[in-house]
């Protein structure tokens, strides 16, 4: 499944099928706190693939040993929004 065909089926629900992509960058983790005041971290990350870019957010930063510029990943179970149109 390409990035771009995941983009078109976005839902806002885990994607079951899985997608195979390209790190382009990592951000630095940045801190942030819950309503419940549990601080938790996420990072910013570039994916590549044939038919497209896009801007991600890892939530889990266990995954991240793995996030390295570069390094081709297989994603399972995301969770897919289109926030902007296609330029």
């Amino acid at each position: 499944m390409s990035l771009e065909e995941a983009l078109k089926n976005a839902k806002g629900a885990p994607y079951r099928k899985p997608i195979i992509a390209v790190v382009c960058g990592v951000s630095d983790p940045i801190t942030y706190k819950k309503e419940s005041g549990e601080e938790k971290q996420l990072v910013t990350i570039g994916l590549a693939d044939h038919s497209t870019i896009v801007k991600c957010l890892l939530y889990d930063i266990s995954k991240l040993k793995d996030m390295k510029e570069g390094n081709t990943v297989l994603i399972l179970n995301s969770i897919t929004k289109q926030l902007h149109k296609k330029l």
